[in-house]
């Protein structure tokens, strides 16, 4: 080890100065390789000092004893050591300036992305990556407060978007005490922890830190912000507690609102967005497209033969019929960007912007063929066959409001019914009036 960093070492340790007139008989540094090669006479070390705290220090040194440092060279390293340690001071405060400037501009950017959207999984993942940006870890994950459980909701690391397997790979003792009490909970170093130094979620995950900070909104507990680390981060986790916790309130307003807008968006059966919500968009679409050109679908739907399942099965197998082929359309459809509805009784529509007709029949019919296959499994072991029958019109090549393009589309959808069921129309001028 070079001389000079055990000279350091020892001002770190007592905050003393250090002074050596003649380094090669002094019996704590002579027989360093560095101090005979050198051949090293005189040393001086002095302590950089932050409010009595000893946070570096300045060494010098010199060959040859005819030229040791004086009394006044001590003095001028002393000075010296007194501007540095201001100077340090200064910058760290500085930077400790600009950081919290940081991190109040990305808190900032947070509330305004998290507002111009109320779809719950855009929510989720804009707070997991901002998280992961603020805070020094390396995952962040959300879990939503659901039937008085945690469940997944987002997660992310610095590769990206984390699967749900993820949310099952983490420390469920941290998030259970902090739903148990409401409170932060963070621990530095889990190898020092007594109740999870040996859990083995911590353990297989070679977890050193956690965080984990409750979302608390009007309505109470709506979910659990998480992160950890492999690398102790030390006392500077400490610091990152009041941030997240700035994080959780503005994610917990948010999953709030999402909620909220779901509750009122969304059909409770078949998890596809209501009626009204399908009316605006499609307004909205059709005023974009004018606007700035291009086409967008509409896919109309209808359950082949549906009252049968409710006079032969009973409505909860009616129900269950709608909830197969609803699930079926947002598995087949493009996740934040399709709008898939359900229009009233049996009848769903699905609007698909940014989507020609040839495009659009391509969907629906997948749709089909997916319904077609999947069947629904009944108590007894029965398999009951279910299909579709679907309607496609375009605009603006086949219409020239939204209320013509559903007519349109209704109108291949009868074509489709008329034709044998189980099939796909698309619009065309002679399609027969239903």
């Amino acid at each position: 080890e070079h001389y000079s960093l055990t000279v350091a070492r020892t001002v770190l340790a007592t905050g003393e100065t250090v002074g050596v007139m003649d380094a090669l008989s002094d019996p704590r540094f002579a027989q360093q390789a560095s101090v005979m090669g050198m051949n090293l006479q005189t040393i001086i070390a002095v302590p950089l000092k932050e409010q009595n705290e000893t946070i570096g220090a300045i060494y010098v040194d010199r060959q040859g004893l005819s030229d040791h440092f004086t009394q006044g060279d001590l003095e001028i390293v002393q000075v010296l050591a007194s501007l540095t340690a201001v100077a340090l001071a200064n910058a760290r405060l500085m930077k400790q300036q600009m950081d919290n400037v940081l991190q109040l501009d990305q808190l900032n950017k947070l509330s305004r992305s998290v507002s111009r959207t109320l779809e719950l999984e855009k929510v989720l993942d804009i707070i997991s990556q901002v998280t992961l940006e603020i805070v020094k870890a390396e995952r962040c994950l959300i879990f939503l407060w659901e039937n008085e459980q945690l469940a997944f909701g987002a997660g992310r690391d610095h590769d990206g978007p984390l699967t749900a397997q993820a949310g099952r790979e983490r420390s469920g003792t941290i998030c259970q005490k902090v739903v148990d009490t409401l409170q932060p909970v963070h621990v530095i170093d889990t190898g020092q922890d007594a109740e999870l130094a040996t859990k083995k979620s911590v353990l297989n995950l070679k977890i050193a830190s956690v965080v984990a900070v409750p979302l608390l909104a009007d309505s109470g507990l709506t979910g659990v912000l998480y992160i950890d680390s492999r690398s102790r981060v030390s006392a500077a986790l400490e610091k990152e507690v009041a941030v997240l916790q700035a994080i959780a309130n503005t994610a917990a307003l948010a999953v709030q609102n999402s909620r909220h807008y779901r509750e009122a968006t969304v059909d409770h059966l078949t998890g596809l967005y209501v009626r009204s919500l399908f009316l605006r968009r499609t307004e909205e679409e059709v005023r974009r497209t004018r606007r700035f050109g291009g086409k967008f679908s509409l896919l109309v739907l209808d359950i082949d033969h549906f009252k049968r399942f409710n006079d032969t099965h009973g409505h909860q197998t009616g129900d269950a019929v709608l909830r197969l082929v609803a699930r079926t359309i947002r598995d087949a459809v493009r996740v934040g960007l399709d709008v898939p509805c359900r229009y009233g009784g049996e009848e769903m529509v699905v609007l698909l912007p940014e989507t020609d007709a040839v495009g659009a029949v391509v969907t629906a019919d997948r749709i089909r063929k997916q319904v077609e296959s999947a069947g629904l499994p009944t108590a007894d072991g029965e398999l009951l066959s279910v299909t579709v029958s679907i309607g496609v019109a375009c605009f603006p090549t086949m219409a020239d409001s939204a209320s013509e393009l559903f007519e349109n589309a209704d109108k291949a959808l009868y074509m489709s019914k008329r034709e044998g069921r189980n099939r796909v129309s698309l619009y065309t001028a002679e399609a027969p009036i239903s």
